[in-house]
């Protein structure tokens, strides 16, 4: 009887759905390989590979106790800060102090000093 009522019900659904979930479970494998083979064979990624502004990407890694170690981060100014005006590179850290910015001259070259003229 109820072999009757899954033929009527869709027939072959189940053996489809059975072979999608067992395509998809092998296919974690790949994320497997994928793990191990990044974490033995890898490239090392930069401290601060996508440019942020923010505290947290200065930081070392693995991090001392505390974050910072001995000495607290000065900050000049704020986390997104992006594109300042004169400014030669759009990523400025906050920890760069104002003086240390390289700025553009109003003709497009950049200035002896870091300041624009």
């Amino acid at each position: 009887q109820f072999q009757s009522f899954a033929a009527a019900a869709g027939g072959n659904l189940n053996l489809l759905i059975s072979i999608a979930a067992i395509a998809v479970g092998l296919a974690q494998f790949i994320f497997v390989f994928n793990f191990i083979w990044s974490a033995f064979k890898g490239q090392k990624a930069d401290r601060n590979p996508w440019k942020a502004n923010t505290l947290e990407w200065q930081a070392p890694s693995p991090p001392p106790h505390g974050n910072w170690g001995e000495e607290l981060p000065v900050v000049y100014r704020w986390p997104y800060d992006y594109s300042l005006p004169g400014a030669t590179e759009d990523f400025i850290p906050q920890t760069v102090p104002p003086v240390a910015v390289q700025q553009v001259e109003k003709d497009g070259s950049e200035g002896k000093d870091g300041k624009a003229s």
